[in-house]
């Protein structure tokens, strides 16, 4: 083994040792498995050592209500209401809402089946994500639930901004330590989740469809943020799974983990993020309509470069438009080419 490749491989067994250390909530640690639940009543089958933690449900079940202000009330003031480290239960059946449900600090929003109960988004306006971690949100959780918009299913192959009255997200994580657990998000008007904030964590679940897919940072599931982990999810419909800064002045996202997910769209350095994100033992299923292969970076002139010391490892792909790349071990070296052997050019060098 010659000095560089030993050099690389220490430098990124010791990225991985430092990434699993990383206290995430309740300490999860990724360690090469994704724990899945058997039934979608089971909100705690499958947690296995994923460290997030199984509060006591508060009060009754709460029921859809008549009105979309009564249905949304009903889920803000039990939300509100709720102690530190207990739980709100929905029914089965269909919220719908006409406003943005503000999460609370060490409280947790859980369904009765992310295939039976339904939260949907009646707005068509620019405003605040339907489901809002805002700043200073800590532990708090969304489990066992569907998010989405009222307008249908929106087409896969279509990346112009189709519905552009309405460009609001359906999940904001500004906060930190906070999760999203086996939930599904659906047809988003702009992002399935924008994620700023840190130590967060995804997991199990499904983020499928935005009806704005079209230039403008629209269409992502977005990592903006610094130690997050998204693990053991589905990708699929979306313009980018992405990982980028928050602005030309804010430099963030960096040592970020992505695990064992399945992606039918591209894993995206966007936009000048700040490097040492590991993307390890993922899927790539990306379709042949895709306009991107399974790695990519933004354009120069129009985005920031990737950030250093962001590596891809042992990942399989079975993209059928380009980036097939074998597994291994690699690291991107700055922009790249986004549509054809991304591996092969500056953007990403095979080191092994």
């Amino acid at each position: 083994m010659n000095n560089k490749l030993l050099l690389t491989l220490t430098t990124v067994c010791s990225f991985i040792a430092t990434i699993d250390a990383l206290a995430v909530p309740k300490n999860y640690k990724y360690s090469g498995t994704v724990p899945t639940p058997v039934a979608d009543a089971a909100t705690n089958a499958g947690r296995g050592n994923s460290g997030i933690p199984n509060y006591p449900q508060h009060g009754p079940v709460v029921t859809p209500k008549s009105t979309q202000w009564l249905t949304y009330k009903a889920i803000q003031d039990a939300i509100n209401g709720a102690p530190n480290n207990s739980s709100i239960k929905l029914s089965a059946g269909d919220f719908v809402i006409n406003r943005s449900i503000k999460m609370k600090s060490n409280v947790v929003l859980m369904g009765s089946g992310r295939y039976n109960t339904f939260i949907t988004d009646r707005r068509w306006a620019t405003g605040e994500a339907l489901i809002d971690f805002r700043d200073g949100t800590t532990d708090a959780g969304l489990e066992n639930i569907c998010v989405r918009t009222n307008m249908g299913a929106a087409p896969d192959n279509n990346y112009s901004n189709l519905r552009t009255g309405n460009i609001t997200d359906l999940i904001n994580m500004r906060g930190n330590s906070n999760w999203l657990y086996w939930i599904r998000a659906l047809d988003a008007a702009n992002n399935t989740v924008n994620m700023g904030g840190s130590n967060n964590v995804v997991l199990a679940s499904i983020f499928d469809g935005a009806w704005n897919k079209g230039p403008g940072g629209r269409g992502y599931f977005v990592v903006k943020g610094n130690r997050n982990l998204i693990a053991g999810n589905t990708f699929t419909g979306l313009r980018h799974f992405s990982i980028q800064r928050w602005s030309s002045s804010r430099t963030w996202s960096s040592n970020n983990v992505v695990a064992a997910n399945e992606f039918y769209v591209d894993m995206n350095f966007h936009s000048g993020d700040g490097g040492s994100n590991l993307i390890v033992e993922n899927n790539f299923r990306v379709p042949s309509f895709h306009p991107w292969g399974a790695y990519a970076t933004g354009v120069p002139g129009q985005h920031g470069a990737p950030g250093p010391n962001n590596f891809v490892v042992r990942n399989v792909t079975h993209t059928s438009n380009s980036n097939d790349m074998p597994t291994g071990l690699y690291r991107a070296n700055g922009y790249g080419d986004s549509f054809t052997r991304w591996w092969w050019s500056n953007g990403m060098t095979p080191v092994n």
